[in-house]
């Protein structure tokens, strides 16, 4: 298998280049240390399988993610990410992702996740116990876990503490707007405050 590696921390790709390689059946063809870099590998390299850490620099491993699934859906997308949580689980689910593994988990779970990709199943390690539950429940609903590139960007402001009148400004929006925007991702993420709202940016890497 060809397998594109996408961390902005050299020591962990390096850790995997060796392991992978070591199996003497995937090779890595690419290397990226963050989103945009990735995405200018991809016609290039042309690889099998993408591994992707979800908490990037500038472009996260969410919104590579979906760009790929869009103009590259033959690829198959493994998630590297440190959060547990049913939420991760159901927008990764939406977008298509084959698979997640937690980075505290270990070399032997990384390949079992690749072997089940290789043969076109998904792969959530423990983290995705309730996969096919939240699947169930998100498809009546789906659009529950579907925010908008404006949502997902006002989120991110709000998480890092703007004030509505400042992120209508940023925006070129009106204020109201952008209330209107916060009460619609409230309702849809199914949350109540600020503190939920930021644990929600943070499981989906768009801190940084």
């Amino acid at each position: 298998m060809k397998i594109c590696l996408a961390d902005d921390h050299p020591i962990l790709i390096d850790s995997l280049v060796g392991l992978l390689e070591s199996t003497g059946i995937h090779q890595v063809v690419g290397k990226a240390y963050h989103g945009e870099e990735l995405l200018q590998l991809l016609p290039v390299i042309k690889p099998d399988i993408v591994i992707v850490d979800i908490n990037m620099p500038g472009m996260n491993g969410i919104t590579c993610s979906k760009w790929i699934k869009k103009n590259y859906p033959s690829i198959k997308i493994l998630i590297l990410t440190m959060y547990n949580s049913r939420s991760l689980i159901n927008q990764l689910v939406e977008i298509g992702i084959d698979g997640c593994l937690l980075k505290s988990g270990n070399s032997q779970e990384l390949l079992n996740a690749i072997d089940r990709l290789q043969i076109n199943k998904s792969y959530f390690d423990t983290i995705g116990d309730f996969k096919a539950e939240v699947r169930m429940e998100a498809e009546p609903d789906s659009h529950a876990f579907r925010l908008s590139d404006r949502e997902i960007e006002i989120v991110r402001l709000i998480a890092l503490g703007s004030t509505s009148s400042a992120i209508s400004e940023k925006l070129f929006i009106s204020e109201h707007t952008v209330k209107t925007h916060r009460k619609n991702i409230f309702k849809k993420l199914d949350i109540s405050n600020v503190s939920q709202l930021t644990r929600y940016a943070m499981e989906l890497g768009i801190l940084s």
